[in-house]
Formats: structure tokens, sequence, C-alpha cells
């Protein structure tokens, strides 16, 4: 998941795969990562996290 510094704490941008390259920021569990994307949390558009996930449709 990588995050940026808001005055509320870090605010993800986006959500990635494992071994995705775009991304430079902590691991996150399976779980988490659908509960981000369901409330909203874009899926990065390069390395497909939703269809690793099974969310796709």
């Amino acid at each position: 998941m990588t995050s940026m510094r808001s005055a509320h704490g870090p605010k993800p941008l986006n959500v990635h795969v494992g071994d995705c390259t775009m991304d430079d920021g902590k691991a996150i569990s399976r779980d988490e990562a659908r509960r981000l994307i369901t409330e909203g949390v874009e899926p990065c558009p390069f390395c497909s996290l939703e269809n690793a996930l099974g969310m796709t449709g």
C-alpha cells in the first residue's frame, strides 16, 4: 500500500500486489487490501490487485 502524509496521519493512495514495482509502502493482509478497496482506496492501475483478490466485475 502506498500512502501520503496528512494532518490526520498516513492516507492510503493506492493498494498494490505484493511484488508491484510501483509500490514503496508497507505490506498489508489480503483482507485489509479488500477492505481498503471497498472503502474507496484505488487499486493500482498497473498491477491489477482486484484481479489477484478475485474482486473483478
